[in-house]
């Protein structure tokens, strides 16, 4: 089996939740004893990952500027999970881009890096999840690995980018304003029949069933949203706890 890449996370809060009306990072996801914004979830699910891989990598999070970062800051600091976690910024470039900004704020961060990338409106997603992606990634070796959702639509905001498919993205980014993520899994799609390079990362795209459908539901309105909420209560009621609940944020020794 090909040696484990080393991965980064990425997740991207700058949208304007324009059809939510209110930013969806600081939605009040709900726990056992308490709730914590949606954000922090996403967060933690991260650092459940590495502490599943016995590595220690800080969680970027992309945001649109100063003043949202210190918003992010301001509704982190009021839950002490806080304190333990390694987080770092990134700004968009090119305002209103879509997700593609955060993207390539990311790949100019560290050019050879593979980002793994969620969005933070994905409440249902667990830790589960993202080592699924990781050991997809770790096998095909693709320039993108993306789940594939239950209507059979790519999801390129659960996904792992390698440098060479954020190069592609920059690359195409120059010529093309206002191009999706989607567009790039097209583009290296479209190239799997070509007889060209083999390097590895280089090529290809490899679309992953998610072993549990809710993961790559997502979050655009509040009636979403409180669809969502009240499959969580519901999940927390039979079980007695959240289903993604971390117990610890200790890194291992």
């Amino acid at each position: 089996m090909p040696e484990r890449i080393k991965l980064r996370s990425l997740i991207l809060a700058g949208g304007q939740s324009s059809r939510m009306g209110s930013p969806k990072y600081l939605l009040q996801f709900p726990r056992t004893s308490d709730t914590i914004p949606l954000i922090l979830q996403t967060i933690l699910l991260h650092h459940e990952f590495y502490r599943r891989r016995q590595e220690r990598q800080p969680i970027t999070i992309s945001v649109r500027d100063k003043e949202q970062q210190r918003e992010v800051e301001n509704a982190l600091q009021k839950h002490p999970d806080d304190q333990l976690l390694w987080l770092k910024y990134t700004f968009d470039t090119i305002p209103h881009q879509g997700p593609a900004t955060g993207l390539l704020a990311a790949h100019a961060l560290d050019e050879g890096t593979h980002w793994m990338v969620t969005g933070c409106d994905y409440p249902l997603l667990e830790t589960e999840a993202l080592l699924q992606l990781a050991s997809e990634h770790d096998k095909t070796r693709n320039a993108i690995t993306c789940f594939r959702n239950s209507d059979g639509w790519t999801e390129p905001l659960l996904a792992i980018w390698s440098p060479c498919a954020l190069e592609r993205l920059r690359e195409m980014s120059l010529s093309q304003s206002h191009i999706g993520p989607n567009r790039i899994i097209k583009a290296f799609a479209d190239d799997e029949s070509d007889a060209g390079s083999e390097s590895t990362f280089s090529r290809g795209v490899c679309t992953v069933q998610p072993l549990k459908g809710s993961w790559t539901r997502s979050v655009n309105t509040k009636e979403d949203w409180e669809e969502v909420r009240k499959m969580i209560h519901e999940k927390m009621g039979n079980s007695g706890q959240l289903l993604t609940q971390v117990r610890t944020l200790a890194w291992p020794p």
